[in-house]
């Protein structure tokens, strides 16, 4: 499935993921439906979820795709934050990318596929067939 590739980003801290900004990006996100290339609640990719999320959350504006996000970013490979970008090597995506937002104690929010859409997952459940 998919592979855990690299961590990193800004590490910009919330004390908690239930804090009412970051709670009610949630309230409004997870479900929607998985649409490569969609930026919107009909349907929405992983990066434009990632820079929706830093829009909302930190009025931080971020590239819309993977890849500038990752050419823009500093790496970290342990003692992740909340708020920190996770990225992905998937062998589904068609951008062979994959991003989501670190939420803390394992999880993280991320526009799963065209099956799982838009959820939080752990990071245990990464390599998972």
């Amino acid at each position: 499935m998919k592979k855990l590739l690299i961590i990193l980003f800004l590490s910009l801290s919330y004390t908690s993921y239930s804090q009412n900004p970051v709670e009610q990006f949630l309230k409004d996100w997870l479900g929607v439906r998985y649409v490569f290339g969609g930026e919107t609640k009909k349907g929405i990719d992983c990066s434009a979820l990632v820079q929706k999320f830093y829009k909302n959350i930190y009025n931080i504006d971020i590239p819309r795709v993977c890849w500038k996000m990752w050419d823009e970013s500093i790496r970290v490979t342990d003692d992740l934050k909340p708020g920190d970008i996770l990225f992905f090597k998937s062998n589904i995506s068609p951008s062979g990318w994959h991003a989501g937002v670190y939420l803390g104690n394992d999880m993280f929010l991320h526009a799963a596929n065209r099956k799982e859409n838009v959820k939080i997952s752990c990071l245990n459940e990464i390599g998972r067939a």
